[in-house]
């Protein structure tokens, strides 16, 4: 190697709700296999995981319902020249907190470094879906924060109202009620809503899916969701705007 070359690293994670065909994969092939000794890695839903000489071999896999693909990592390496570069796709089934699901990691020359990364990126940019912010958006957590905080100003409001003598605190009212029970009630009817809905949205609305096998029927599905979804949302609207006009 070249001593006067200066190698250099670079690793970058992305938060894209992504759809990844043959087609796309080929593309991300073409970039690595030049770098060096190759390979594809799939890690299945089952736990398995298959090491391919080339993507296309992905397509002889046995998957069903219960063995999917989880996630795909390509790499390459020159051993000779300390050269690398891999790329991982992760479609984050089991992993709710963990947002990115893209990453690359490149070691090789500056001028190849700023070239391939450049590369990747823009392929990865391309396999971002609409609805990624839905896909990224934590229903649970957000409810669980806004909870927290109307708790807290809550507790602020009443205390600073009792102070001030603005609300009188009647113990034996509020213990004679079953205001207690109700707001237990609905708060776990609320909780178990929330939760309901972000597993719903989870599932029509993925982190990442690869279109082979039943992944391609799953795709197609969630689109003709996505469609119903906003054809209602669109009509409700206008029927509020005509509502409004009239």
């Amino acid at each position: 190697m070249n001593d006067s070359l200066i190698i250099t690293n670079k690793s970058k994670s992305f938060k894209v709700a992504f759809a990844l065909g043959m087609e796309q994969l080929l593309k991300f092939e073409d970039i690595i296999k030049p770098v060096g000794q190759y390979n594809a890695i799939v890690w299945l839903t089952d736990d398995s995981k298959v090491t391919l000489n080339s993507i296309k071999q992905i397509e002889n896999i046995t998957l069903n319902k219960s063995r999917q693909i989880k996630s795909i990592c390509f790499s390459g390496n020159d051993y000779k020249s300390n050269k690398n570069i891999s790329v991982s796709f992760e479609s984050r089934m089991g992993y709710r907190f963990l947002s990115e699901t893209v990453s690359y990691t490149i070691k090789d020359t500056d001028e190849n470094v700023i070239l391939l990364s450049n590369k990747l990126e823009s392929l990865i940019a391309d396999l971002n879906q609409w609805y990624g912010f839905l896909a990224f958006t934590d229903f649970e957590v957000l409810f669980f924060k806004g909870f927290i905080f109307t708790v807290c100003a809550l507790a602020i409001a009443i205390f600073v109202g009792t102070t001030l003598g603005y609300f009188t605190y009647h113990k034996k009212d509020i213990s004679s009620s079953n205001y207690g029970a109700q707001i237990f009630g609905a708060f776990v009817l609320l909780v178990v809503m929330v939760i309901f809905t972000d597993r719903c949205k989870s599932s029509i609305f993925p982190k990442g899916v690869f279109l082979i096998g039943p992944g391609v029927k799953k795709f197609n599905l969630n689109k003709n969701i996505h469609r119903g979804i906003i054809t209602i949302l669109t009509t409700i609207i206008l029927g509020l705007l005509v509502n409004y006009i009239s």
